[in-house]
């Protein structure tokens, strides 16, 4: 098996992907990438306003866009949202790649993102909202 050039580290809100791969990334000496980021700025609104709506097409081609992009990079290490899972394109490209998906339960979810300000969603229920992603995006 050849050596990986690239790392994508794939999951759920909350999964402790971006602490997992600042870690790799930093072992390996290679540079760390939230894909997440760039989606934002491209498609010119916020992820909430995004998934799940109309729109959502849009999102999708951009994330494969970026994620395209990033695959002519070596020495990354690449977090990005389970959504990704949602796009057969995306999943057809991740197939080729070094593709690791961080599963977390509910509960530590909840835990997680109520502990980090930053990640507040603006969601009622985390428990409702968090199940739904688990049963579209693990299967």
């Amino acid at each position: 098996m050849n050596q990986p050039q690239r790392i994508f580290i794939v999951g759920h809100h909350g999964a402790g992907k971006g602490l997992l791969a600042k870690s790799v990334a930093q072992s390996l000496g290679w540079q760390f990438v939230d894909a997440d980021l760039g989606l934002e700025s491209h498609v010119g609104r916020h992820l909430s306003e995004i998934l799940g709506s109309p729109g959502s097409n849009v999102f999708y081609d951009c994330q494969f866009d970026i994620l395209t992009s990033l695959c002519t990079q070596e020495h990354i290490v690449v977090t990005t949202d389970s959504s990704v899972v949602l796009s057969l394109k995306n999943r057809q490209l991740l197939r080729d790649e070094m593709t690791v998906f961080l599963d977390v339960s509910t509960p530590v979810q909840i835990d997680r993102t109520s502990r980090n300000i930053a990640n507040l969603l603006p969601i009622p229920n985390l428990k409702d909202f968090f199940d739904q992603l688990h049963d579209e995006r693990d299967s």
